[in-house]
């Protein structure tokens, strides 16, 4: 075997990595959609069982604390999933987790939809959710260490844009079934079984995913780096990247704390300061919204069905245009002034729940959050991206999406709790008052990650 010098290595590690930011792949749209299908299959998860959950309960009949805890508990098992899943995937490759990941959903998420109880329904999304917060630390890792600088910002409301997609598809799905076989029980039974199926579709087709360039980089096997990009871009680098393979780099459980001592601690203050604020927003609010209507008689099943629709709808423009937004006028000031018209909406829903307002406003105001919350703070996975280097980033999209889930755990149990004991009118208030403290806290936290330079980043590390 070859021997080459440090020098050698280096200079190859600096050509791969330059190459990676200012080359726009146009043959690997294919292997993106793969890496970010985990991501949807997580937002379908959630907006399914909140578009069936009418089904849910008129099946089981479960308390408000029970109700939660079947809503929630998948976020428990995320919260675990994300943490060690982005831990491993630093450790094991981008690819071998992938394919875990997705073949613990499929098994988890048939069984959740033939469940016979609610016991065995919480037990069957705890595990499925290990499997969904591990793939979403793997799928956004992966999204960005194939990107180049500029195509990155196109991935900015990736997010956003899933979860808007989701909602407003399985709300049609559920309008669908509606009208077709009526307010069935089985509808969500239904909706859970069809996320097992495209995940089974999606496990078959990553195993012809390619390892992440820079995560090989990392650990120093610049030989399959310069294979996989001679395959995928159809480039070869030939002599400019030497054949080296060293496992080097190799992440430890020191990892889970090293990860903070790279002076990217602003960075992780403003992401899960978007976090804290988001999780609480949608889990206590966005995601009751089909319960509210039902609560509020917005007339039939399928007329509430078809309000939420209207609402979410603005989620999906919000996701659209804010990549525009953010390369005109920076990501701080769209966050910043997102945070603040999420607070001015929640408070316009609050003045309509005590009728001072027509009840239609119900609708536009929560149309109105819901736009701004797509907007801004869907975007602190893709925040935390931009301002961390490959070397950690499924460690630290673990930490932040564990610490996601374990607000949005807390926020759904809790959701159904307060709507319970104090009703419509006290949840709302006390999501004001934690999105008053996030929006204001943002006002120093807050600057534009998205012009960071990433190569830099990648070079520090190394």
């Amino acid at each position: 075997m070859a021997e080459f010098s440090a020098e050698q290595i280096n200079k190859g590690k600096e050509t791969l990595i330059e190459f990676i930011f200012k080359t726009t792949n146009t043959n690997a749209r294919y292997i993106l959609f793969l890496a970010i299908a985990g991501m949807l299959l997580d937002a379908w998860n959630f907006a399914a069982f909140s578009a069936g959950a009418f089904a849910f309960k008129a099946e089981f009949h479960p308390t408000a604390s029970e109700f939660g805890i079947a809503a929630g508990i998948v976020n428990a098992g995320a919260a675990i999933g994300a943490i060690t899943g982005g831990y491993l995937t630093d450790r094991f490759g981008r690819k071998l987790m992938f394919m875990v990941n997705m073949s613990i959903f499929v098994l988890f998420a048939f069984l959740a939809s033939i469940s016979a109880n609610v016991t065995e329904f919480d037990v069957f999304r705890l595990i499925l959710g290990y499997g969904l917060g591990a793939d979403v630390a793997t799928g956004f890792s992966y999204v960005f260490e194939f990107s180049a600088k500029d195509q990155r910002k196109n991935y900015y409301s990736v997010w956003a844009y899933l979860w808007s997609t989701t909602y407003l598809v399985s709300n049609l799905l559920v309008l669908a079934l509606l009208y077709t076989i009526g307010p069935s029980l089985i509808i969500w039974r239904i909706l859970v079984g069809v996320s097992a199926v495209f995940a089974l579709v999606i496990l078959i087709l990553r195993t012809r995913i390619p390892e992440s360039v820079l995560w090989l980089v990392h650990r120093g096997d610049l030989k399959s780096a310069k294979e996989i990009i001679k395959k995928t871009y159809k480039v070869d680098l030939g002599e400019n990247v030497p054949d080296a393979v060293a496992n080097v780099n190799k992440t430890s459980v020191a990892d889970f704390f090293n990860v903070f001592r790279i002076k990217r601690n602003r960075v992780f203050g403003y992401a899960e300061t978007l976090n804290v604020l988001l999780s609480f927003s949608f889990w206590g609010f966005s995601f009751y919204i089909p319960i509210m209507l039902v609560i509020l008689k917005f007339g039939t099943l399928i007329t509430s069905t078809s309000y939420a629709v209207i609402i979410y709808l603005p989620g999906l423009i919000a996701a659209i245009i804010s990549p525009s937004i953010i390369r005109k006028y920076g990501d701080k000031n769209l966050n910043i002034i997102s945070a603040f018209m999420i607070v001015l909406s929640l408070v316009f829903v609050y003045i309509t729940l005590n009728k001072l307002l027509p009840s239609i406003g119900f609708v536009y105001f929560s149309a109105m959050f819901i736009f701004f919350l797509f907007l801004g703070p869907y975007s602190y996975n893709s925040i935390i991206n931009f301002g961390f280097p490959s070397r950690y980033r499924g460690t630290i999209n673990g930490w932040n999406y564990m610490i996601s889930k374990i607000i949005a755990f807390g926020s759904v149990f809790f959701g159904s709790v307060l709507i319970a004991l104090v009703g419509l009118k006290g949840n709302t208030l006390f999501l004001i008052i934690i999105d008053l403290v996030c929006s204001v806290s943002l006002i120093f936290l807050a600057f534009d990650v998205t012009r960071l330079d990433p190569a830099k980043l990648e070079e520090e590390v190394s």
